[in-house]
């Protein structure tokens, strides 16, 4: 059943609202704003919000994938993704998330937490003393992403039909001091080429907790050999019936997702390319 689609409407009115309170003023209508920015297609948005639900169960925060909406709402590409405007007027946002560090108390936000000028509201350090995980989420930029990462990511060197970076997304998930835990981090790169059905999504995720959704998931799906271990065929995205195939596999330290409207050899091919690129050097 196709997802309504939370980017009109009442959605749209709100976060146009939360931006002006944030700003003081009233900015420019909301077409003058996406004025010169490339937005996804309708399926890759959708795939996304689809990805961004599976990454809520690899960080161990939905025992299973959310409605669709809901991942939509976290893959929101904002007015101008990739873009000069697509950030919060100098604020650090990747910064931001990589501050977190778990539930913390006194019940304080961190101090460097930015104003809140869009939907839907980001999760900060303001937590209830019983919580025992806490996670962020931002929309940062892909080359800022790369230089900053903490953890490894395994990027393709070249892709077909002038697929490239459009924007990506990040979320850092901490768990109290003394669970053993490590923080986890995952991140969703958008892809897209130069007509809106050219596109293709990587997921990668550092996390290695347990996730029973995703181990029934391998047990119905086909397996294809790639990199040397044995990949899950996706055959779609939960709550996502538009195109696209993909792969799912672990590799160094991370788990990984393949996604796009492409042949499945196409798919394994990318794959295949991808290339190690090793965690940023700490600050």
């Amino acid at each position: 059943m196709p997802a309504s689609n939370p980017r009109g409407g009442a959605r749209r009115l709100a976060a146009a609202l939360a931006l002006a309170l944030a700003l003081g003023a009233v900015g420019p209508a909301s077409g003058a704003a996406q004025e010169g920015c490339r937005q996804p297609s309708e399926a890759q948005y959708q795939a996304g919000g689809a990805l961004e639900g599976v990454l809520l169960v690899l960080h161990g925060l939905w025992y299973e994938p959310p409605l669709l909406e809901q991942g939509l709402a976290f893959g929101d590409p904002g007015p101008c993704p990739g873009g000069s405007r697509d950030g919060l007027r100098g604020v650090d946002i990747m910064g931001w998330a990589l501050e977190m560090s778990g539930p913390a108390e006194p019940e304080l936000c961190a101090p460097g937490d930015p104003p809140i000028m869009e939907l839907p509201l980001p999760t900060t350090r303001c937590v209830e003393p019983t919580t025992t995980v806490a996670t962020r989420h931002a929309r940062v930029a892909y080359p800022e992403l790369i230089e900053r990462a903490p953890f490894p990511l395994l990027l393709p060197p070249a892709l077909p039909d002038t697929l490239t970076p459009h924007w990506t997304t990040l979320r850092v998930t901490d768990r109290r001091a003394g669970t053993g835990a490590p923080r986890q981090y995952g991140t969703i790169l958008r892809y897209r080429g130069d007509v809106e059905t050219s596109w293709l999504l990587l997921l990668a995720d550092s996390g290695q907790a347990p996730a029973p959704w995703l181990d029934d998931l391998r047990a119905a799906a086909p397996r294809r050999a790639l990199r040397g271990t044995q990949a899950t065929v996706l055959e779609g995205l939960p709550g996502y019936d538009g195109p696209g195939a993909g792969l799912l596999w672990e590799e160094a330290g991370l788990r990984l997702a393949l996604f796009g409207p492409y042949p499945l050899d196409q798919i394994a091919t990318i794959a295949a390319s991808l290339t190690l690129r090793p965690p940023a050097p700490a600050p």
